[in-house]
C-alpha cells in the first residue's frame, strides 16, 4: 500500500444528482466534467477549459445546485495530465461555512446511496 492515503471519501455524481460546475471569472465561464468529488477537492477530466491552466493556478469554481442555489468553491490545481481526457486534481481552499455545509450534504447523500 502506498504511503499516501486519502483524507476524504470520494463520491461520483449521478444523472439524478449531477454536479453542475463551471469555471470562470467575469462574463466567460466553461463547464467542467467531474469524475469524483470529496470534501477536499475534485477530480476533473481535462478538456479545452483546463488545457490552458497549470498546476498551482487558482480556479474560481461555481456550483449550481439542484435547488437553484449557487455555491463558490475556490480551488487550486494540484496535478494535471498533459493531454485531453486525462485527470486534473483540484484542492478546495478557504471554503466558506455555507459552501462546506452544502458540499458535506451532497457527499454524504451520495455516499449513503453507494456512489
Amino acid at each position: 500500500m502506498g504511503a499516501e492515503r486519502r483524507k476524504h471519501v470520494r463520491v461520483c455524481p449521478t444523472a439524478d444528482m449531477p454536479l453542475v460546475l463551471t469555471c470562470g471569472d467575469g462574463m466567460i465561464s466553461q463547464s467542467l466534467q467531474v469524475m469524483d468529488v470529496s470534501l477536499g477537492g475534485l477530480a476533473l477530466i481535462v478538456d479545452d477549459a483546463l488545457m490552458t491552466r497549470n498546476v498551482g493556478d487558482v480556479m474560481p469554481i461555481h456550483w449550481k445546485t439542484t435547488g437553484g442555489g449557487a455555491v463558490e468553491l475556490p480551488a487550486v490545481i494540484r496535478h494535471k495530465a498533459a493531454t485531453e481526457g486525462g485527470i486534473c486534481g483540484v484542492e478546495f481552499e478557504d471554503l466558506s461555512d455555507s459552501a462546506l455545509n452544502v458540499l458535506e450534504r451532497y457527499v454524504t447523500e451520495m455516499f449513503e446511496r453507494g456512489n
